[in-house]
């Protein structure tokens, strides 16, 4: 018997839309780490269950800011994990990085302690080697 024949009426049925749906309506805001690592894979694994795979990798990594923040050659080493898959998640948290760093890095004055943190944590955030920021102060 067939795969889709096997799911034919189960409870997964819809779930992949169901999960964009629910993202459409409301952001990340109520989704798990496992689920937002999830929906991810959609994108990378088009055609086969990746739950399993969203529960190993947040449990390997330590949450979903882990996985996206994890080294390439550490992501291949999970089975499951292609090379389009650790491409994916690398990418992501390289972009989300980018992303936060680009809208704080709008500040061009920093006149508090505050100031400063927002602006050099984007920087660091996720990196697993040695990393310099210079900021000069007048």
């Amino acid at each position: 018997m067939a795969e889709n024949e096997n799911k034919k009426g189960s409870i997964h049925d819809g779930h992949r839309q169901r999960m964009k749906e629910r993202f459409q309506r409301g952001g990340l805001v109520s989704f798990s780490d496992h689920e937002i690592i999830e929906i991810l894979l959609y994108y990378a694994i088009p055609y086969k269950d990746v739950n399993e795979l969203a529960h190993t990798l947040t449990a390997r990594f330590g949450g979903w800011t882990g996985v996206l923040g994890a080294d390439y050659n550490d992501l291949i080493a999970v089975p499951g994990v292609t090379p389009h898959v650790a491409t994916l998640l690398v990418l992501s948290g390289q972009a989300a990085r980018r992303y936060h760093a680009d809208m704080t890095g709008m500040v061009t004055q920093l006149f508090t302690l505050n100031d400063i943190v927002r602006y050099v944590v984007p920087h660091f955030l996720g990196a697993r080697d040695e990393r310099v920021l210079m900021v000069s102060m007048d």
